[in-house]
């Protein structure tokens, strides 16, 4: 074997390590003592949702909990949003005022919608996810087992060809959290907020999302603030619970979402991990280049080693298949192209751009 073959087997290894299992919600069952004295606020911010909402809100009306008050938080959306959210009748639309100065759109929409909640528990989802049967409380329950602050990561659903070219990014979002890690830290790495839980009390003491205010990754940013207050903060898979397609207007959306937030990420991971990371893809990617002169059989073995590993991976965060992992390297390049570019938004044009906005990245 050439020394490159070793080298791609540590990279195989370390990969299993920066993500061997990701947990699930718990399946404990909470008493209905518990259900009744606690209020519960899930607050969805929405921006030009209209043509994405209704799969949440079908399954608000069938599978939310008792003693559940829903507030979609309407952004200033131009497409309706607002007036078709208003036909469920157990919602509440909240419009949020103008973003005042060093507030970004989301995390000021959020912030509004704990505003108006209750005390007891919050419960923020994105408008494209959709729940299961017992999501919910499921999600809860995991807050009354840990406590701090939950995070939990939609199952990924794929209706198009395209939308397998994020399967790199979901697996390395996983790694960058280390949820799933053979090593689990002391503080978390950070948190991805598609669907968190916590408390109002916790809100409050935290500062919640006005403590991020400003930060494009306000997921991260949340994270490393809980864990600066010592609240212990937990990610978990939501393949039984929770349900989204990833950016399913297309590739041109899909790439933009990612560059919004990839770029940014990168200064919130540790560089140790960052560095892991970095690694694995360089070996992983790297698979079909491991033939020196003639095809040998270490090559195919390393490259069926890392088909065998994608695949893996993939299936804990969404319905990918076997094709998906046997073209992994040509995922891997379309992920590498994302990320320079958005590295070059981030760091030199210092915009993005998101829902008709610009995000100024400075």
């Amino acid at each position: 074997m050439h020394n490159s073959h070793y080298i791609a087997i540590l990279g195989w290894l370390l990969g299993w390590v920066l993500l061997w299992r990701l947990p699930r919600l718990e399946r404990a069952q909470a008493s209905k003592d518990d259900d009744a004295q606690t209020d519960v606020t899930i607050i969805i911010p929405a921006r030009n949702e209209r043509h994405r909402i209704g799969k949440l809100m079908d399954s608000l009306a069938e599978h939310r909990p008792a003693n559940t008050r829903v507030i979609v938080v309407d952004d200033h959306s131009e497409d309706g949003t607002a007036e078709f959210v208003s036909q469920y009748p157990f919602v509440d639309v909240l419009h949020s005022p103008d973003v005042p100065p060093g507030w970004l759109g989301k995390p000021w929409a959020c912030h509004n919608g704990a505003q108006a909640a209750k005390p007891g528990m919050l419960v923020f989802i994105d408008a494209d996810i959709w729940l299961h049967d017992r999501g919910v409380e499921h999600a809860l329950e995991a807050w009354r087992q840990r406590g701090g602050l939950i995070s939990v990561y939609p199952f990924a659903e794929m209706e198009r060809p395209y939308e397998h070219l994020s399967i790199f990014f979901h697996i390395v979002a996983m790694m960058g959290v280390r949820s799933g890690s053979l090593l689990q830290p002391r503080k978390p790495a950070g948190a991805l907020g598609t669907l968190f839980v916590m408390s109002t009390d916790d809100y409050e003491t935290t500062g919640g999302l006005s403590s991020v205010r400003n930060d494009v990754v306000e997921d991260f940013a949340l994270a490393k603030v809980f864990g600066a207050h010592d609240l212990p903060v937990r990610t978990y898979g939501g393949h039984e619970d929770f349900s989204a397609r990833c950016y399913p207007d297309g590739i041109r959306s899909l790439a933009q979402g990612w560059i919004k937030a990839l770029g940014a990420c990168s200064l919130k991971i540790p560089f140790l991990l960052l560095a892991g990371i970095v690694a694995w893809m360089t070996c992983a990617i790297g698979g079909l280049k491991w033939v020196h002169g003639p095809f040998r059989w270490e090559s195919g073995m390393i490259y069926g080693l890392f088909v065998i590993q994608v695949t893996v991976m993939a299936r804990q965060v969404g319905r990918y298949n076997l094709l998906s992992g046997l073209l992994y390297p040509f995922l891997g390049i379309f992920f590498i192209f994302v990320y320079a570019l958005s590295l070059f938004k981030t760091f030199f044009m210092r915009k993005v751009t998101w829902r008709g906005r610009t995000i100024d990245m400075g």
